[in-house]
């Protein structure tokens, strides 16, 4: 019985890299690529959230950053948004399993969320789409809004701070800092 049981699981991990991919190469969606720790870490020690803040993560994949953050700053709502079906299965096991009560997790496309509420908003995507949420974060966004997008600037805005994640790991990063 355990032999079969085995059996069975050694199948199904092997198929998970396969939807996987072919999520990606049928849908032309990101590739899952999570926010690396130091960035994580960055984020958690200089975001400045409170009981009012409501922060996004558009394209939160398996909800790394999103964890992390929900244990520093419990009393802050914390939104996670992705339209990949295996990425938003792994984040609602994740987050059931952290017991993480101030995140939800959204299963959709980031450009038909509504983000009017949104205080700070955190993405890590394609280039070819940061412009066109340029768009979208200027006639949705309160002013005042923090967007934080980590290696790709928008073409059309400066940001108000650039900061360097790199100088110590092996592959550098840059934090791109916008306030609406």
């Amino acid at each position: 019985m355990l032999t079969a049981f085995l059996y069975l699981i050694s199948i199904v991990l092997c198929f998970i890299p396969i939807v996987f991919i072919l999520d990606v190469m049928l849908s032309g969606k990101s590739p899952l690529v999570t926010t690396p720790t130091h960035a994580r870490q960055y984020l958690k020690d200089n975001l400045n959230l409170n009981e009012n803040s409501i922060f996004y993560d558009l394209g939160c994949g398996t909800s790394s950053l999103l964890i992390k953050l929900s244990s520093s700053f419990p009393r802050s709502k914390i939104v996670g948004v992705d339209n990949s079906p295996f990425s938003y299965l792994i984040s609602k096991i994740r987050i059931l399993l952290n017991r993480s009560r101030n995140i939800s997790i959204e299963y959709k496309d980031f450009f038909n969320v509504n983000l009017s509420q949104a205080t700070h908003i955190y993405l890590w995507i394609y280039v070819k789409d940061m412009d066109k949420l340029l768009d979208k974060f200027k006639s949705e966004l309160n002013t005042g809004t923090l967007v934080y997008s980590l290696d790709f600037p928008f073409s059309y805005k400066e940001p108000v701070e650039r900061i360097n994640l790199g100088e110590t790991h092996k592959f550098g990063h840059t934090l791109y800092i916008y306030k609406f």
